[in-house]
């Protein structure tokens, strides 16, 4: 899920048999009054495809999603949409016009955007990896995709939420037996390294998988 100026609730909803995934919406006028009736969100969704993880920038007014939809490069790609007013309002026709360098044949999952639009993570490869682009402005292509090699173990991770100050990672790691469990990671500042992923406590005997957010401006000792 996905919570917009606490106005409008974003996630992606899995057909039982397995043969598409929409991005729901539910909305309200103010935080406090009850949310709306569930429903498609339009301007996000393919309803003949599979449409998963939503990222929003800061202002609620550039997402980016994770999806099967045609014409793009193949398998899971990432596609980008605007608006001009935040809240809960339709977003223009989604593009891959700023994407060229990320997208490729194989699958690109699990988008977080910063807060200011300029830095995009995402899961990618075989195993997963947790990779970095940038760009300078919101109007710049993000460049070619790097590992965050701090983060990534040998059999797979994924699934990278952070702090709005860039400081804190939350993320999925899979072990050797196939199953997956939530680690952190914690940087003094944005643009240096992670330190050494650490298990959060509350891990469970099952999977462990798909962080929201992580909202609190947490220091170097979550």
């Amino acid at each position: 899920p996905l919570m917009s100026r606490g106005v409008e609730l974003l996630f992606s909803f899995s057909r039982v048999d397995g043969s598409n995934e929409d991005i729901l919406t539910a909305s309200r006028a103010q935080v406090g009054d009850p949310f709306s009736v569930v429903a498609v969100k339009t301007s996000l969704t393919d309803e003949g495809a599979i449409d998963s993880k939503v990222t929003m920038t800061g202002d609620d007014l550039i997402a980016f999603i994770a999806t099967e939809r045609g014409g793009g490069e193949g398998a899971a790609d990432l596609w980008e949409a605007r608006r001009t007013t935040a809240g809960s309002g339709a977003f223009d026709p989604m593009t891959q016009e700023h994407l060229a360098a990320i997208n490729d044949g194989n699958k690109q999952l699990d988008p977080y955007i910063s807060p200011d639009g300029l830095r995009l993570y995402l899961a990618a490869g075989n195993p997963q990896q947790i990779v970095r682009s940038s760009r300078a402005t919101l109007e710049d292509n993000f460049s070619a995709p790097q590992p965050v090699t701090q983060l990534n173990g040998t059999v797979g991770d994924a699934d990278p939420v952070m702090t709005a100050d860039e400081r804190v990672v939350l993320f999925t790691r899979r072990d050797a037996g196939g199953s997956t469990d939530l680690f952190y990671a914690t940087r003094a500042e944005r643009d240096q390294v992670f330190g050494e992923p650490q298990q959060v406590t509350f891990n469970s005997i099952d999977l462990d998988a798909d962080p929201i957010a992580v909202d609190r401006q947490l220091g170097a000792d979550p």
